[in-house]
């Protein structure tokens, strides 16, 4: 006989989290897509700022994740 498997009970709080790591890392690929345009059209690369802030806002969104994890353990 199977046991039955328990059921995953769904966190709002891990979901928004996640959320918006996923959208702090995609903002950050559209910075380096922008940045590696510009290379390809042999403009000035000026995406220094928005990149570092960009890095910074997914590093913080991956931490709260993990911070997350470590008190609600899901």
């Amino acid at each position: 006989m199977f046991a039955a498997k328990p059921l995953m009970i769904a966190c709002v709080e891990r979901d928004m989290l996640l959320f918006e790591y996923a959208r702090a890392a995609a903002e950050l690929n559209r910075m380096h897509s922008a940045e590696f345009a510009a290379i390809l059209r042999g403009e000035e690369l000026n995406f220094s700022t928005e990149i570092a802030e960009a890095e910074r806002i997914r590093e913080n969104a991956k931490y709260a994740i993990l911070a997350h994890r470590q008190e609600h353990g899901c």
